[in-house]
C-alpha cells in the first residue's frame, strides 16, 4: 500500500513508515504517513499574512490616495469612495497620537525600570 501525497509526488509506504517507527497498527501509520503529507506543504502562514497585508495597504492607498485623484466614475461604489475624506484624514492625525503614545510606553518602560 502506497499514499500520495496530492500533487507533490511525494508518496509514503506504511512498510518504511512501520520500519522507522516501530511495531505500529495500520491506522496509526496511516496517520503518521497523513502527517507527513501535512507538514511537507511548502505554503506557509506568514505568505498569508503579507498577501492580506499587501492587499489592504493597496486597498487603503487606492481609497486615500488614487481615488482622489482620478475623474469621477460612473460607479457608484467607486464615486462614493471619491467622495470620502475620512481616510484621507485618518492617517495625518493619526501619526502625532501615535508619537504620544511612543513617549508613555518608554516612560513607563524607564519608571518600571528603575522601580
Amino acid at each position: 500500500m502506497e499514499m500520495q501525497c496530492g500533487n507533490s509526488g511525494i508518496s509514503y509506504q506504511p512498510s518504511i513508515i512501520k520500519n522507522v517507527i516501530g511495531n505500529l497498527e495500520e491506522v496509526t501509520l496511516i496517520r503518521a504517513a497523513l502527517a507527513m503529507c501535512i507538514t511537507s506543504v511548502n505554503f506557509t502562514y506568514s505568505e498569508l499574512f503579507n498577501g492580506v497585508g499587501s492587499v489592504s495597504f493597496m486597498g487603503f492607498v487606492y481609497a486615500a490616495v488614487i481615488s482622489k485623484l482620478q475623474s469621477p466614475s460612473p460607479n457608484v461604489i467607486i464615486r462614493a469612495i471619491q467622495n470620502d475624506w475620512y481616510y484621507c484624514f485618518l492617517v495625518p492625525l493619526t501619526l502625532p497620537i501615535l508619537l504620544v503614545a511612543v513617549y508613555f510606553h518608554w516612560l513607563s518602560m524607564k519608571l518600571f525600570k528603575h522601580a
